[in-house]
């Protein structure tokens, strides 16, 4: 994973700064560790800029970073274990919506970024996001362990069962820079 220039872009600085910030003063949906989510969220917007770099269709690097950065930032809401789970990416409209006007971003780009929160959007940039997410999940053993433990406590299997479902719908890019870990992953927790 390389270094994209949009990570230097002044929104997406401020927007790091808002998730550390966000996670780290509401560390419920955290696995007991903020920095499991935030550092979960920046690393989400690290594969999502390398999947958009390699697609033949121009995609807005800021608004896959920013959507990117964002895509679980609703955990932050208080919210019940439930509803977190199934709406955090809606919750993340609100969350944000007074920070998005203050990055300097045009009303287009605004516009994308909170209906990539919409579970309607299907767009190429919403995959992209996803994809990052899964990605993430197989790479980052702090997180896929921690998810685990909170699987195994709570006879929650099937959520992380999804995330392994996932993978034959990724982006070409995606499978190729997952492939190993996803694979690592299913047979170190024999996931068929």
């Amino acid at each position: 994973m390389h270094d994209h220039p949009v990570l230097n872009h002044p929104a997406v600085q401020q927007s790091v700064e808002f998730v550390n910030k966000s996670f780290r003063e509401n560390p419920h949906y955290s696995f007991g560790d903020w920095h499991i989510m935030a550092d979960h969220s920046i690393q989400v917007m690290k594969y999502a800029l390398e999947i958009a770099d390699g697609y033949p269709v121009e995609v807005d690097p800021l608004v896959v970073a920013l959507s990117a950065l964002f895509h679980d930032i609703g955990k932050v809401v208080k919210a019940d274990e439930q509803t977190l789970l199934e709406k955090h990416e809606e919750m993340g409209r609100e969350v944000t919506k007074d920070l998005l006007p203050k990055l300097g971003l045009t009303q287009k780009q605004i516009k994308q970024i909170e209906e990539i929160f919409s579970h309607e959007n299907n767009s190429l940039e919403k995959s992209i996001v996803k994809d990052a997410d899964y990605i993430d999940f197989y790479v980052n053993e702090k997180l896929h362990t921690a998810a685990k433990k909170w699987a195994d406590e709570t006879n929650n299997f099937d959520r992380l069962q999804r995330k392994f479902d996932r993978f034959e719908k990724m982006l070409p890019k995606s499978q190729e820079i997952s492939r190993p870990h996803f694979e690592k992953l299913k047979k170190k927790w024999r996931v068929s």
